[in-house]
């Protein structure tokens, strides 16, 4: 069996974390222990990496409601649920975190425990670097067995467990209230106790041979968690995050820009549509131009493959940092910057090194703003100026500071 390492969580901050392995680690190991608070959770990440965690948490704070529902929990039946338990709730549904923890025919078992709660502790789980994939009450982990009571004492009180999805922690004064409600002279209840039973309490006890209540928590808590559609307080907002979906969010905004891309490649092919074909019979006829401008005189019969011709002409007769290519390198950035100046044609003189810009903008303060802002790397000079209507045409010379 693979090493498990079970946290039970306090509700609040300050109150003291337990912990067991189960099976107990190797020998020299500590097996067991109490930390003061859920900052020193990261101790435990550092001693057992490998481990799988299962966190429990004070069943107190969780409590458990059955509603009859016929027909498949689709999307819109889950969102649902939990205005259903409005009149059965002190709380606010909004501030509440209810999660499905099982489903018998017809009838579905509902958690409930505060936001608050779980984002305390998910915050204490995720400064700790623990990995986890399960949370459940820690009465789950209680043995028990059909017909009887499962009783065991930790952190001064009583964990009480009479039903697979029943159970209860109380003070010890109140103890014999509730074990009072169960019992009855006909059928007596049976409460396994497997820890020292109190005197004078309602019911028959049989004291079972166990040890340290975590240890004892533990075994149950691997068994739970090992049965099929195990519950599991991680879902909806809470719910854990693989890692490998953690490894690929920082690629979220690239997929995203991807997926828009294909999506309108597609569009196009499928819908064929004549806004998108005449703008893409604009681009290419701009292409053609830029081209025509570039290399006058010549045929173009493939502008893609001649334009990668040039280009491999350009990089071996150049090299990779000077001419052509190290002149729009440079000015690519301004041109993202200023958007709003649109070019209309662009020659390149190589005895010069330079590139003549004839472009178009709104005003003259965009061509100016543009020469202003072309850094240590670029001389940028404006030959002409006009206005047009409401168009400002102008020319620019481009070249390298080192031309």
């Amino acid at each position: 069996m693979s090493q498990h390492l079970i946290i039970r969580l306090p509700g609040d901050p300050g109150q003291p974390v337990h912990w067991q392995c189960y099976p107990t680690a190797q020998e020299g190991q500590d097996s067991s222990g109490i930390l003061s608070s859920v900052a020193d959770l990261g101790a435990l990440s550092e001693s057992f990496p490998d481990a799988k965690t299962i966190v429990l948490v004070p069943s107190e704070l969780v409590s458990v409601h059955c509603l009859q529902v016929e027909g498949r929990l689709t999307k819109a039946v889950l969102k649902s649920l939990p205005f259903r338990l409005e009149d059965d709730l002190a709380e606010d549904v909004d501030d509440l975190h209810i999660s499905v923890m099982t489903r018998e025919g017809d009838q579905v078992y509902l958690s409930v425990v505060a936001h608050s709660k779980m984002a305390f502790w998910h915050e204490a789980l995720n400064q700790s670097g623990l990995k986890l994939k399960t949370m459940i009450p820690e009465a789950l982990a209680l043995p028990w067995s059909e017909g009887e009571c499962s009783a065991l004492a930790m952190d001064e009180r009583w964990l009480l467990r009479t039903g697979r999805w029943n159970w209860a922690a109380c003070d010890p004064s109140w103890l014999s209230f509730y074990l009072a409600e169960e019992d009855s002279e006909t059928a007596p209840l049976k409460v396994n106790s497997f820890s020292e039973p109190p005197e004078n309490s309602p019911g028959e006890w049989h004291q079972e041979v166990a040890g340290p209540a975590l240890e004892v928590l533990a075994a149950g808590a691997v068994s739970a968690v090992s049965e099929k559609n195990s519950p599991n307080l991680l879902q909806g907002v809470w719910q854990v995050e693989s890692s490998a979906i953690k490894s690929l969010k920082p690629w979220g905004l690239a997929a995203g820009l991807l997926a828009v891309t294909l999506t309108l490649f597609t569009a196009q092919a499928v819908l064929k549509s004549v806004q998108l074909e005449q703008q893409a019979d604009q681009l290419r006829a701009q292409a053609h131009t830029v081209y025509s401008d570039l290399f006058p005189g010549e045929r173009i019969v493939r502008l893609q493959s001649q334009m990668r011709q040039k280009l491999m002409a350009l990089k071996s007769t150049k090299g990779d940092d000077s001419g052509l290519l190290k002149l729009l390198d440079q000015t690519a950035p301004l041109f993202k910057q200023y958007p709003q100046l649109k070019p209309v044609t662009l020659s390149y003189n190589q005895s010069q090194q330079s590139l003549r810009l004839e472009a178009t903008a709104k005003d003259f303060e965009t061509f100016t703003a543009f020469r202003e802002e072309s850094g240590e790397q670029l001389v940028i000079t404006v030959e002409t100026l006009e206005k047009s209507g409401d168009i400002a045409k102008g020319t620019l010379i481009i070249r390298g500071s080192d031309s």
